[in-house]
C-alpha cells in the first residue's frame, strides 16, 4: 500500500463552467463536493452527447491541473477521477503513445515526458481533499 501522508491532495476544484445547471460558474468546490455533483450529474445525463464541464483542479503542494475538460454523461465521464483514470488508459496505449510523443514535440519536450505524467499520476497525487 503506497503512503498517503507523501502525495498532494486536492486542495480545491475551480469549476470555469459547465452545460450542466447544477454547477455554478466561476465556483470553488472541495473535491468530494465536486466529486459527488459531478457523478450525480453524470449518471442523470442519458440524452446523446454529454455536458462539458471546464474545471482547474488545485493541489495543496502549489501543483494545479488547469482547464481541463470534462464530457459528464452516463456514457462518458462522471468525474474527474473518472476522467484522469480513463486519460491514464488511453496514455498506454499504442494510439496514446502516439499522441503524447506528438504533443511533447510541439511542446518542444523530450519524448516521454507527457506519457510519464500520466503513469506517475496517481504515485504524486491523492484524489481527496486536502
Amino acid at each position: 500500500m503506497s503512503d498517503t501522508s507523501k502525495k498532494a491532495h486536492v486542495s480545491k476544484v475551480f469549476v470555469h463552467w459547465s452545460e450542466s445547471p447544477e454547477f455554478s460558474d466561476n465556483t470553488e468546490y472541495t473535491f468530494s463536493e465536486f466529486e459527488s455533483l459531478a457523478y450525480r450529474v453524470a449518471k442523470n445525463y442519458r440524452h446523446g452527447g454529454y455536458l462539458k464541464t471546464k474545471v482547474s483542479v488545485y493541489f495543496d503542494n502549489g501543483f494545479s491541473y488547469e482547464q481541463v475538460r470534462i464530457d459528464l454523461a452516463d456514457h462518458d465521464e462522471c468525474g474527474f477521477r473518472d476522467h484522469m483514470e480513463k486519460v491514464i488508459a488511453y496514455a498506454a496505449t499504442e494510439r496514446g503513445q502516439e499522441f503524447h510523443r506528438t504533443i511533447d514535440a510541439i511542446n518542444g519536450n523530450d519524448e516521454g515526458t507527457s506519457a510519464a505524467f500520466y503513469e506517475c499520476f496517481f504515485d504524486r497525487f491523492e484524489l481527496a481533499n486536502a
